[in-house]
């Protein structure tokens, strides 16, 4: 199964984990569901740090485009408890990883900032700068809806993680070599939800070397992989 586009990987979850199905399972046609494992030290018992789930949502007219999809996150509040994982309030990043060609590595990475309250376990993942309201980009005559983030909802669609300048920006990917991470975000500012890296050259927010600070920070928890290998030696963000 192909997706739409590469950066696009968050509808792209399929078997090619390689994942136990206590911890990946589709639902329905394209729908899927998912654990988010850990990546600490394994420990007897241990509870996920948090919940996947992703379905087709078609657009509608006068509505913000969703791009195909709408994914969704729920988290776990940290309590201190080694078999209860989960976030302190503050800043985190989702990282997608993908393929450019069928069987390639994972070649395309793209990420989607969020922010966590622990107090009231909610979630606000933050939209592409290009489709907020007050962007110049949307909103205006002939211009698309702005698609803001849906505030303490911890939901994101295709659109609002790809926007307006690289929807189309990149080929189509294999959907079996996408991976999902969460990781904290030490430097929020260096790193917009839309963040693009085709093949190590970044193409937003900048076109050249990657700058970004999206992987600065320490993973927490892999989508549907329990106890896998979630990153390789010297791999941005390893913990």
């Amino acid at each position: 199964m192909r997706t739409r586009s590469a950066l696009f990987g968050v509808v792209a979850l399929l078997a090619g984990f390689g994942t136990a199905t206590s911890v990946l399972a589709a639902t329905g046609a394209g729908t899927i569901s998912a654990s988010v494992v850990s990546t600490s030290a394994p420990v007897a018992g241990r509870k996920a740090i948090g919940k996947f789930g992703s379905k087709p949502a078609d657009s509608k007219a006068g509505k913000p485009w969703t791009g195909g999809s709408v994914s969704s996150f729920k988290f776990n509040p940290d309590v201190g408890d080694p078999l209860k994982p989960g976030l302190a309030t503050g800043n985190y990043v989702i990282m997608y990883e993908t393929a450019s060609t069928p069987g390639g590595a994972n070649d395309i990475k793209t990420f989607a900032q969020f922010s966590y309250d622990a107090s009231t376990k909610s979630c606000t993942i933050l939209a592409h700068p290009s489709v907020i309201t007050g962007s110049g980009n949307c909103g205006g005559a002939g211009q698309p809806v702005c698609a803001d983030p849906a505030v303490g909802k911890c939901t994101v669609t295709q659109y609002q993680i790809a926007g307006l300048p690289n929807v189309f920006a990149v080929p189509s990917g294999q959907g079996s070599g996408t991976r999902i991470r969460i990781a904290t975000l030490p430097t929020p500012a260096g790193c917009p939800t839309g963040t693009l890296v085709l093949g190590g050259t970044e193409l937003y927010p900048v076109s050249g070397p990657p700058s970004h600070t999206c992987e600065a920070g320490t993973v927490l928890g892999v989508v549907g992989i329990a106890d896998g290998v979630v990153c390789a030696s010297g791999e941005g963000a390893c913990p």
